[in-house]
């Protein structure tokens, strides 16, 4: 009975400090009046954090609706991050937590495999370079909004809030209805807008979300809902038509490609792929091949040459330059926010970031930073791929290929575009860790313990 009263406190300290934290993110109206219905929706969203001590899944599910349902560039994510909604979010979700750890009684404890050390190690090399190269040419005037230092706390929440609770079907469900709504809203709020055309995140994204998608429509439990998502996978593909954009074409392709190579059904898939792909070709904007025919065609003439010449040859530049920073700095790097300032010592170009992955993260954190990186990769792209070969746990195996796919199209499309810090890509990597982990790491009696997975997951 003395525990239940003491919950029940504790919760309700917690709710109350839920409410003000979204009537404080409301209050950013008075201050950024022309993002009012933006602002209104995000303390909306942050009402739903109340549901974290019962179901701790819901902090991912409200992280992806607000990180990846706003838009990438502009004015409001700006604003999302100047009223420091995720920052407050992920305190939310820690002390949510807890509060469901005191609730249950349960001991603290992570799912362990070499993807979750190797991220750890990564993410105390990141520390640690941001300690050797604090306020070196880092530019405080300029808010960097999608690469800052914070990503990294989000990185951290998303990894280790996957590992431990998507361990169950009806919480990978969550997340992908997540990840499915922030496609949905974000494209339908740049269509409004006219703002999809050459606009590369949503592409991508959605490029990123479709192996998912697929996975509803497929194994979906309910007809209806394997019907809606049938439909709406069709939504990727339209919007990346939309967009233009080279690197979410390149996205697409890997993700197919994946998909084929996953599927037990070589010949059903092509069955379905192929009257797909063919009325993909039919409504094929011509611009949108004209834009990659720029790479072996000097001679093209089309509307955006200017622009695909420019982006192609900046892309190659920044990768020289960045290449060059590595030299120069092969131990710790330069950290991270500082990129944009050495770019402007070799060049006039105002870019921020490397627009490769791989690129950034060897300018930005040396060699150690460089191999724990590529390390993390080639560790998760193995365990996935092996575990969804392996058929004595079919449905959990068939998820961990359509997984495998998703973080393929991340790698794709970090090729082209820095997503070394996109919490959306490590948080596939936690849900990994979660369907294959096969320890535990507990907190008991102020130390660490490693025992044998205690809560198996239920697929």
């Amino acid at each position: 009975m003395q525990t239940r009263i003491t919950y029940r406190w504790i919760y309700g300290l917690y709710a109350i400090m839920v409410f003000s934290i979204s009537a404080y993110t409301s209050a950013g109206i008075y201050t950024f009046p022309d993002q009012k219905y933006w602002i209104l929706f995000w303390a909306a969203v942050l009402v739903l954090t109340v549901y974290i001590p019962k179901k701790p899944v819901v902090f991912l599910f409200i992280f992806i609706i607000l990180a990846f349902g706003t838009p990438r560039y502009g004015t409001p994510k700006e604003v999302l991050y100047h009223l420091n909604v995720l920052n407050l979010l992920c305190l939310l979700g820690f002390l949510g937590v807890m509060v469901w750890t005191a609730k249950n009684r349960t001991e603290v404890y992570l799912p362990v495999n070499a993807v979750s050390c190797l991220l750890l190690l990564f993410l105390i090399w990141i520390l640690v370079s941001i300690i050797v190269n604090y306020n070196l040419g880092l530019d405080k005037t300029r808010l960097l909004i999608n690469h800052g230092r914070n990503q990294y706390i989000y990185i951290f929440f998303c990894f280790f809030m996957a590992s431990r609770f998507l361990n169950t079907e009806t919480a990978g469900l969550l997340v992908i209805y997540a990840a499915c709504m922030a496609v949905f809203i974000r494209g339908l709020v740049l269509w409004l807008s006219e703002a999809l055309y050459l606009t590369s995140d949503i592409g991508m994204f959605s490029a990123v979300v479709f192996p998912l998608c697929i996975f509803l429509a497929f194994h979906h439990k309910h007809i209806w809902l394997r019907i809606f998502f049938g439909v709406l996978t069709c939504f990727s593909p339209a919007l990346i038509l939309q967009t233009e954009n080279r690197t979410a074409g390149i996205t697409f392709i890997v993700v197919l490609t994946g998909l084929f190579f996953i599927t037990s059904h070589k010949l059903k898939f092509m069955a379905a792929a192929v009257p797909g792909i063919a009325v993909l070709i039919h409504y094929f904007p011509v611009g949108y091949f004209d834009r990659f025919r720029v790479i072996w065609d000097k001679t093209a003439g089309h509307a955006t040459v200017g622009l695909d010449m420019g982006t192609m040859i900046e892309r190659l530049e920044l990768w020289g330059k960045g290449f060059e920073i590595f030299r120069q700095n092969l131990v710790f790097g330069i950290g991270p926010e500082n990129y944009g300032y050495y770019v402007k010592q070799f060049s006039d170009q105002n870019f921020r970031v490397a627009h490769n992955s791989v690129v950034n993260v060897a300018a930005e954190t040396g060699i150690p930073g460089l191999i724990l990186y590529l390390l993390l990769c080639l560790t998760v792209i193995f365990i996935l791929l092996r575990n969804s070969l392996k058929r004595k746990e079919q449905k959990k195996a068939i998820l961990c290929g359509y997984i495998f796919t998703a973080v393929l199209g991340c790698f794709a499309a970090g090729m082209f575009s820095s997503r070394h810090d996109d919490a959306f890509m490590y948080l596939l990597f936690g849900w990994g860790v979660a369907l294959t982990a096969e320890k535990s790491l507990m907190l008991k009696n102020r130390w660490f313990h490693i025992h044998p997975l205690s809560e198996d997951p239920v697929y």
